[in-house]
């Protein structure tokens, strides 16, 4: 899993089902559901949760998919990755916000100077001197905050234009998005608009050789449910050693939406 599949709940708008379509690549390493719940179990809202992916694919298809396919035309490759790298730096400060509401002031000072190096001698995060100066990229967001703190993950929930998610990770996305430095640059609304568009048509074009994966499955719906919701409960864990699922309240008790995934 490369380091944009972190990127979900800290770019705007229809990131998080870009994210999504990413995870497929993730599929063979994904390390299974440590509380023994299938993903059709945890979907109890499948029929509503269906329409809404039938909705994004769509617009993906009309919208996403062939500006992203433009993109990956006229862009070389080196222009590509300091642009995905100024959309890693960009989004540091909800990384850093997340650390100290976790109570992990280590790895707060550590993302703050690799934050502030790369918005430095990174020239504005195009570049990524600080990987070099033995400062890794490491992601939180509000979801895994939540987590910290034990709320549970609640059904899976499919969000028209943002894609994947969960109850828990709903309140997440959304106060990441209050959170991200976007706000505190001072732009207007136009550039931040235009700067997020293409973030979105960037990360998008990354993920354009996984298309055909879904195409030929036989339920894309559900492959991508059951890997999206493995890849969460693995990041989690990558992020709170400790945390165990299965000490938190039972939330499982819906009747499970009957989607044959």
């Amino acid at each position: 899993m490369n380091r944009d599949s972190h990127r979900p709940t800290r770019l705007a708008g229809a990131a998080s089902l870009l994210m999504a379509i990413g995870l497929l690549a993730g599929c063979a390493s994904n390390p299974g559901n440590t509380q023994g719940v299938s993903g059709a179990e945890r979907d109890p809202l499948a029929p509503i949760n269906r329409e809404i992916y039938r909705f994004n694919m769509l617009l993906d298809a009309a919208v996403l998919r062939p500006a992203a396919v433009g993109y990956e035309t006229v862009t070389p490759e080196p222009v590509e990755t300091g642009i995905s790298n100024f959309f890693d730096n960009l989004s540091m400060p909800i990384t850093i916000i997340n650390d100290l509401l976790q109570l992990k002031p280590l790895d707060a000072v550590r993302d703050t100077g690799r934050f502030l190096v790369n918005s430095t001698v990174g020239l504005a995060g195009f570049l990524d001197p600080a990987s070099g100066w033995n400062m890794p990229e490491h992601s939180e967001d509000f979801g895994i905050t939540l987590a910290r703190w034990g709320v549970p993950s609640g059904p899976y929930l499919q969000l028209p234009f943002l894609g994947p998610s969960t109850v828990r990770d709903v309140f997440g996305l959304y106060v990441d998005h209050f959170a991200s430095f976007y706000y505190w640059t001072g732009w207007d609304p136009a550039t931040r608009n235009a700067v997020t568009a293409v973030g979105i048509v960037q990360l998008r074009a990354q993920f354009l050789e996984l298309d055909k994966m879904l195409t030929q499955s036989y339920d894309p719906y559900a492959l991508m449910r059951n890997t999206w919701l493995q890849q969460r409960a693995k990041n989690v864990r990558e992020n709170l050693p400790d945390y165990d699922p299965n000490a938190l309240p039972n939330y499982y008790d819906l009747p499970a939406g009957d989607d044959g995934g």
